[in-house]
């Protein structure tokens, strides 16, 4: 089974895209542990899993990724790395 890999690469950017940018990971994660739970059968739905996955939902709901970054600030360079994820296989529990 092919797993996710994380890795660090150089990379520069600004407090405001950064901001930008954890916001919308927040929001797709909150999707897609939405999907997730959609796609629970009907059998399932009262579940460990299902419970728990309502309960993320819930919480990723209640927080507000609404941040504001002063003007003065969202130009600062922030790095200079970031992870991101490659699609290799990783020899391991890992």
């Amino acid at each position: 089974m092919a797993r996710r890999r994380f890795r660090l690469v150089p990379q520069r950017t600004t407090v405001g895209t950064a901001v930008e940018d954890a916001q919308t990971e927040a929001e797709e994660l909150r999707g897609e542990a939405q999907e997730w739970l959609d796609g629970v059968p009907e059998n399932l739905q009262q579940g460990d899993v299902a419970q728990r996955l309502e309960e993320c939902i819930s919480v990723m709901e209640g927080i507000d990724l609404e941040i504001e970054v002063p003007e003065a600030a969202a130009g600062e360079k922030v790095g200079p790395t970031s992870w991101f994820a490659t699609r290799r296989v990783c020899p391991g529990p890992f």
